[in-house]
């Protein structure tokens, strides 16, 4: 089953940033802090996973997204020293959330939740790539961010089995790849 993957690798990506955590040099603790708290709670959110029916986990996703996207967003302002207020980006995720999660309620067709979610999206990543400075590094992540984050929204019209699946793999790369790759990043600055 493909949450035990992702569990594990969720858990995997939380034991590097630890190890990067414990060897980089103080400047970089709260960036990597915050890759093993977004790890941490979604290895967390996958053990719950384990033993629910696909629906429910739909709607639990979203609680557990309502706290990883603003550290996600965080962790990619900090990288980028992007100058967007966090508030107005934090602001603009939850209403992206909130529209999917309207989808997931019934209160709002599919569709419609997945066109008004992409409004918050699209400002939110402008705004970002507008206002930062980047390395190789920072770039190259943006657009993995940009591209991931779309996949969720077009993975969101499937239907519930594959919709699941590929929400999955998606996390695996948003968080666990991400947190890797952040970590690795800080502790071999090969950029």
């Amino acid at each position: 089953m493909l949450f035990y993957g992702v569990f594990y690798f969720m858990l995997f990506a939380f034991l590097v940033s630890i190890f990067a955590f414990t060897q980089v040099d103080s400047s970089h603790k709260p960036l990597l802090f915050l890759e093993l708290c977004i790890t941490g709670i979604s290895s967390f959110m996958y053990y719950l996973f384990l033993n629910l029916k696909p629906h429910t986990i739909s709607l639990l996703r979203y609680k557990g997204w309502f706290i990883t996207t603003p550290l996600m967003l965080v962790a990619l302002h900090t990288l980028l020293h992007s100058t967007v207020s966090l508030v107005y980006l934090i602001g603009l995720d939850w209403l992206m959330l909130l529209a999917g999660y309207l989808g997931e309620l019934h209160l709002l067709s599919r569709m419609t939740a997945m066109f008004v979610g992409f409004i918050p999206f699209f400002l939110l990543f402008y705004a970002l790539y507008s206002t930062a400075t980047f390395t190789t590094f920072t770039y190259a992540l943006f657009w993995v961010y940009f591209a991931v984050w779309s996949g969720y929204g077009l993975a969101y019209l499937c239907k519930e089995s594959i919709k699941n699946t590929l929400t999955n793999v998606l996390d695996a790369l948003a968080k666990a790849v991400v947190a890797i790759s952040v970590s690795l990043y800080l502790y071999l600055p090969l950029y």
